[in-house]
């Protein structure tokens, strides 16, 4: 998405290193017009600073809590949670945390919605204040709709003994 909107359209031809997390975003980049020979892949890697002392998932009874930390915008997929929440019958608290253009939509669809699950937009929230959302959350929900690499939001929900399901 960055290469084919904001990237190649302008600066295809006049980089002269582009960073991507994995090699997946290096072929977008590449089918976008970006040489190749002017790509570097440096993974996305823990930050072993974010979470200290994080133990085995705590989880041992039913889960309550869920949670997605990102931009909201189409190809993350928080549409196709807030659709995924109609076929769960346990009531289940959800916090969005993040902000984007998709924002207005999204509460609109949750409130066109018919579930009994409550869910929660928080908007941006530093880096450094996120510690509390992850340590609540029973489940990370990484719904993306792209073919997105690994992110580090994944990183932090298992640092934080929050189980991911992407």
């Amino acid at each position: 998405y960055p290469a084919r909107t904001h990237i190649a359209p302008h600066a295809a031809g006049r980089l002269d290193r582009l960073i991507a997390v994995s090699p997946a975003v290096r072929d977008i980049h590449i089918s976008n017009g970006v040489p190749a020979d002017r790509i570097t892949v440096i993974p996305s890697f823990a930050d072993p600073e974010f979470i200290d002392g994080a133990s085995a998932f705590p989880v041992e009874g039913p889960i309550e809590r869920l949670l997605y930390v990102g931009r909201l915008s189409s190809e993350k997929g928080v549409g196709s949670l807030i659709e995924a929440l109609a076929q769960v019958d346990t009531p289940v608290q959800v916090d969005i945390v993040g902000s984007g253009v998709e924002k207005a939509r999204l509460g609109e669809q949750v409130i066109d919605a018919s579930f009994a699950h409550e869910v929660r937009f928080h908007g941006w929230v530093a880096y450094g204040d996120l510690e509390p959302y992850y340590r609540r959350a029973d489940v990370f929900v990484h719904p993306s709709v792209w073919p997105e690499p690994l992110g580090r939001t994944l990183f932090e929900a298992v640092q934080s003994g929050c189980y991911p399901v992407v």
